[in-house]
């Protein structure tokens, strides 16, 4: 479901809107990663090429011309996965709250027990997930994604067996 979805998002035009609102709050002292963006967004535009979306990795846009958007995808899901168990593990687990993809397209239930356990009102939180969520959006992967690109995503996580069992469904 999460590599479906990148894969959407990295096909996806550009939301203007989007853009200019996350403008207002950009930290400035990030400004080689606006530089990487915009020249990203041109280049890959001029070219009629797939431009990088979301977490970069290092060697992304070595994947990007060799690899098929679906492996690409699959790889950057993985390596988000390595770091997050990587700085989960010096974080002690009274301060963790898990949260599954799946489950958090599934019920809102999930988003109200996560703001329970933060300390926050639930109500305008469950709100804004009803007005945003598409139910379903975590299944759209079973039409989409063909066997062969499943089998491909799945020997990406094949290198890690845990995080395979841990974090992939289907």
């Amino acid at each position: 479901a999460v590599a479906e979805s990148a894969i959407r998002l990295w096909q996806a035009p550009t939301d203007k809107g989007y853009l200019f609102d996350k403008i207002r709050y950009f930290p400035w002292a990030n400004f080689k990663y606006a530089l990487w963006f915009v020249r990203n967004r041109l280049f890959f535009r001029r070219k009629k090429a797939i431009a990088v979306w979301g977490p970069r990795y290092a060697g992304i846009q070595k994947d990007v011309s060799v690899l098929p958007l679906h492996e690409v995808c699959a790889w950057q899901w993985m390596k988000c996965v390595q770091v997050t168990e990587q700085q989960l593990s010096v974080v002690p687990s009274d301060q963790v709250f898990m949260l599954r993809y799946e489950e958090l397209m599934k019920d809102p239930q999930t988003i109200e027990s996560l703001c329970d356990w933060i300390g926050v009102n639930s109500e305008p939180v469950i709100t804004a997930y009803e007005n945003n969520i598409e139910p379903g959006n975590n299944e759209k992967w079973k039409d989409r994604l063909s066997e062969s690109e499943l089998e491909d995503i799945k020997r990406v996580f094949s290198e890690e067996p845990e995080l395979a069992r841990k974090y992939c469904s289907g």
